[in-house]
């Protein structure tokens, strides 16, 4: 069965479904984005987990490689702004993760990058395995 508006795929050619009648009560000049459904975190979030480093350890922009057991923290303010730190487990300072600064367009996106940044630097990747 078809989804109303969703684009439907005939002889490899992408056609558009017929409009939605509800459609036709929209100005035509005027822009709209309809709300992403099923969006459950929220910007201003921050997920936190620990583990220990795997082979190569986590490489930091104030401090180059820290190894050990650590805790990794995903901050996301109002803006979609992320910044991924590390600290030794249990210490007060944190480090920001090299290359771990980004913008999310959507706050559903911000808990799959918290786990899967936790579980690349978990296992590694530098060295022979």
């Amino acid at each position: 069965m078809e989804q109303e508006g969703a684009p439907v795929i005939r002889d490899r050619r992408t056609v558009p479904s017929p409009p939605h009648p509800a459609a036709a009560v929209l100005p035509t000049n005027t822009w709209c984005r309809a709300p992403v459904l099923g969006t459950m975190a929220a910007m201003g979030d921050t997920y936190s987990g620990d583990f220990t480093t795997g082979q190569g350890g986590v490489f930091t922009d104030e401090v180059g490689v820290i190894t050990g057991r650590v805790t990794l923290e995903t901050r996301v303010d109002d803006d979609g702004k992320v910044v991924v730190r590390v600290q030794y487990k249990d210490a007060d300072e944190w480090y920001t993760v090299t290359g771990g600064r980004c913008t999310l367009h959507d706050a559903a996106d911000a808990k799959p990058v918290h786990d899967l940044v936790l579980a690349v630097l978990a296992r590694g990747g530098e060295g022979d395995s």
